[in-house]
């Protein structure tokens, strides 16, 4: 497993590996289904694009690992999950399984030294391959606790998509927040003072888990 941090990430405060782990010792998967946004600016554009491409790819050619590890299809459709911009363990025999699954769009974008609208968000691919195994994992626990048939817990059921856009920030004080990210348009002086209002001291106690400054 590897973590992934972001250049633009920043630990406001100590974070212990707990934060990215589930209370079982599954992954905690920082991400939210995809719903086609369109926002105006073109970077965003961008982005959206290439989640919106590799949506596709998982919508039209979805396959799970069967026995042995091999690719089988999955027979149903699951929800895409574009990831946050925020910490991820990433399991690496996940990646082994995509890049039999989709090997020229992986290539690809590894190849690629720049972004563009047919990229493949491989994280994104990730996270959707391990939400549906812990989906499925629980569904097929759940069916059998209900037919009375013995079962061990399948470890894939212990890990979680977080939504970090659960509950409206407003609702909550910085300080307790576990991600806050501020997003720049005009870089002046003036739009600083603004977005960092809420910022009374810049110490850890006062300040969020994780912040994220977006240009």
């Amino acid at each position: 497993r590897v973590l992934m941090m972001d250049d633009d990430l920043i630990l406001a405060r100590p974070m212990p590996a707990c934060e990215v782990f589930t209370p079982t010792g599954g992954l905690r998967l920082f991400a939210e289904p995809f719903t086609n946004p369109r926002r105006e600016d073109p970077y965003s554009a961008v982005y959206n694009s290439l989640v919106r491409f590799t949506s596709g790819l998982w919508e039209g050619g979805h396959h799970t690992s069967g026995p042995g590890g091999h690719a089988q299809n999955s027979g149903a459709t699951a929800a895409y999950y574009a990831p946050f911009h925020a910490p991820g363990l990433l399991d690496m025999s996940i990646f082994k399984l995509l890049w039999v699954q989709y090997p020229n769009e992986l290539s690809a974008t590894l190849d690629s030294s720049v972004r563009h609208p047919n990229m493949t968000d491989i994280v994104g691919l990730h996270h959707s391959e391990l939400a549906d195994r812990s989906f499925k994992a629980r569904q097929q626990m759940a069916s059998d606790a209900e037919e009375n048939r013995t079962y061990e817990i399948d470890h894939a059921a212990r890990t979680w998509v977080v939504d970090l856009k659960e509950f409206p920030e407003e609702l909550v004080p910085i300080n307790l927040r576990w991600f806050w990210e501020v997003y720049f348009n005009e870089g002046t002086l003036e739009e600083w003072d603004r977005l960092m209002s809420s910022v009374k001291e810049p110490e850890p106690s006062k300040l969020p888990q994780l912040m994220s400054f977006q240009d």
